[in-house]
Parts: structure tokens; C-alpha cells; sequence
């Protein structure tokens, strides 16, 4: 049985997409007034993290038990806009994700099975339990019954859990020293934030976005055999 502990993580990219995100407006001096759209777009960014975990050999065959936790930069600025023929007679109403949908943090806890491709070199699938802090914040612009402009910040923030597949490589480089290049395949499931207090606006806004995080990474690892 070997203890495998990854120490240090590579920096690496990130690409999350898609994020489909639905909004719906509504607008409380119009009975029945209401209007439905929606944006589907990629999050990138960078992530930086560790690992630790046990691996169990047999021959060309391994078992693996694999836990991570990395901070993430990963952002989108979508904008929803309703028309002002709709929402509001004064003028369109615009959510503006200005301060971004970000994915502030993932760890994952998985199991990982492989087979020796050569002496150094085992390739292998993984797939478990995720878990990732996520932020959706932004404002609402819109105009006040008197048609002055009026504005509304908001924000959520959620922990959401889900799953995860992928695979990889692993090569032995030098002494104790291995390193890998990983896929990983996250469903984050989905997260709804609400404007429902405006200040000086009767339009009320509900976003709906659904995660899933495609992961390609590079790590370093040191075997305590």
C-alpha cells in the first residue's frame, strides 16, 4: 500500500461551460406582465490547489482513493436585458452581472482505477463526490414609476454538491517524484438567485443557472512509499 500525496499543483486552465443561465422579469404595476430569457455561456479561468490520497497495487492494476481542494478564478459577465414594451413603460430593464457569476472554490473526494500502461506509466478513470462554493451577483438598472432611473444591487451565494468522472495519466519522472495530466467532468447541479427588494423599482428579477465544469490540470505528486 502506498500513501500518494500530491504537495503542489500545477497552475492550469480552467474552462467551465457551458453555464446556461434563465432569467424571468417581472413587473408589479403590469398584471400579467412578464418576460423569459436566457444566455448560455463558458466560464475560464485559473485554479490552484492539493491532493492527498492512498493507492492500492496489484500487479499492473490500481486502486485509488483521491481527495482535492482548489481555489478558482473562474468568472462570466452574462446581461439580461427586457424590453421597456414589457417590463417597464419608462424604458428596458437590464440585469448586469457586473460583479460576475463566479465558481469561488471546488474540492472533490473520488475513486480512481487504473492499470500500468508501461512500467512508469498508468492511465486511469476516476469519478466521485464534488463540491464547489459559487457566487452569482450583479444589478438590476431599471426606471422608478416617475421615470428616473433607478438601480439594484444583488448577490447569492451558494455551496452545491454534485459528481464527477474523468481520467488521466500518471509517469513516474525521478525517485518519488511522479507527475499527472487529468480531465475531470463536474455536475454542479443548479443555483437560483432572486431580486426581490427593489428600492426604487417595481421589477423583480429570478436567474436560474445550471454549472457543469470541464477541468484539464496538471499536477505534481510525491509518493510516501
Amino acid at each position: 500500500m502506498d500513501l500518494d500525496r500530491l504537495l503542489s499543483r500545477a497552475q492550469c486552465r480552467l474552462q467551465l461551460g457551458p453555464i446556461a443561465t434563465d432569467a424571468f422579469f417581472n413587473d408589479a404595476t403590469l398584471p400579467g406582465a412578464a418576460f423569459a430569457t436566457g444566455d448560455r455561456s463558458g466560464i475560464d479561468g485559473k485554479v490552484f490547489g492539493v491532493q492527498t490520497g492512498y493507492n492500492f497495487q496489484a500487479g499492473w492494476w490500481l486502486l485509488s482513493m483521491e481527495a482535492d481542494a482548489q481555489l478558482t478564478a473562474q468568472h462570466a459577465n452574462p446581461k439580461f436585458v427586457c424590453p421597456g414594451t414589457i417590463c417597464n413603460p419608462a424604458g428596458p430593464v437590464i440585469a448586469a452581472f457586473d460583479q460576475s457569476q463566479k465558481v469561488e472554490w471546488v474540492s472533490t473526494l473520488r475513486a480512481r482505477l487504473g492499470v500500468a500502461a508501461t512500467p512508469g506509466i498508468i492511465a486511469y478513470l476516476t469519478g466521485g463526490a464534488a463540491v464547489a462554493g459559487l457566487q452569482t451577483s450583479g444589478t438590476l438598472f431599471g426606471y422608478d414609476p416617475t421615470g428616473a432611473p433607478a438601480f439594484n444591487p444583488f448577490s447569492t451565494v451558494a455551496v452545491n454538491a454534485g459528481w464527477t468522472v474523468g481520467g488521466g495519466a500518471e509517469a513516474r519522472i525521478a525517485g518519488n517524484w511522479t507527475a499527472k495530466v487529468e480531465y475531470l467532468y463536474i455536475d454542479l447541479g443548479s443555483m437560483t438567485t432572486g431580486v426581490n427588494n427593489q428600492l426604487n423599482t417595481t421589477v423583480t428579477a429570478l436567474f436560474n443557472s445550471r454549472l457543469a465544469d470541464h477541468i484539464v490540470r496538471a499536477g505534481l505528486n510525491y509518493k510516501f512509499d
